[in-house]
């Protein structure tokens, strides 16, 4: 049965992919520095977190991307006085401090993050701080009642 609840919401799917984003950065903030701390209690455990680093790195980079070419020229029809330079900027911001991580992590045996790991979770921190504000930020002016009052396509 279908209810208003699980109708397709692009502003209910924002919060939830941000809300992955964010859990990801956080478990790699934590886990990073217990793996600073303790070092990798074997090389599985060191591979799967440079993959999950990897993949972390791999879905932020292409929320922004398909922010930048997709949502926001979509929403700027209907929402056009949203601050979308400032959400841009922000975007490359992160990408910035991703290019790096994504970098780090780079090496498919995972081998090479240990040497990194520092740097990486000093990374992922700036980029939380960036991204807490700048989500809601999003969330504000992409709510569901902002979207919902019209279509976003045909105008």
């Amino acid at each position: 049965m279908i209810t208003e609840n699980n109708l397709p919401s692009l502003a209910h799917d924002l919060v939830r992919i941000h809300k992955v984003i964010t859990r990801g950065l956080s478990i790699g903030v934590e886990r990073g520095a217990e793996f600073i701390q303790a070092g990798f209690p074997n090389p599985t455990m060191r591979q799967g977190f440079a993959d999950y680093i990897r993949s972390l790195a791999i879905v932020l980079d292409a929320h922004h991307l398909s922010e930048d070419e997709s949502a926001f020229p979509a929403f700027q029809k209907k929402l056009p006085l949203a601050p979308y330079k400032h959400l841009l900027a922000t975007h490359k911001e992160i990408e910035a401090l991703l290019t790096p991580v994504i970098q780090a992590v780079a090496d498919g045996t995972g081998a090479g993050i240990e040497a990194s790991l520092p740097f990486l979770v000093g990374s992922l921190r700036k980029i939380t701080v960036i991204w807490a504000p700048h989500i809601r930020m999003e969330e504000s002016i992409f709510s569901l009642e902002a979207l919902s009052t019209e279509p976003l396509i045909n105008k």
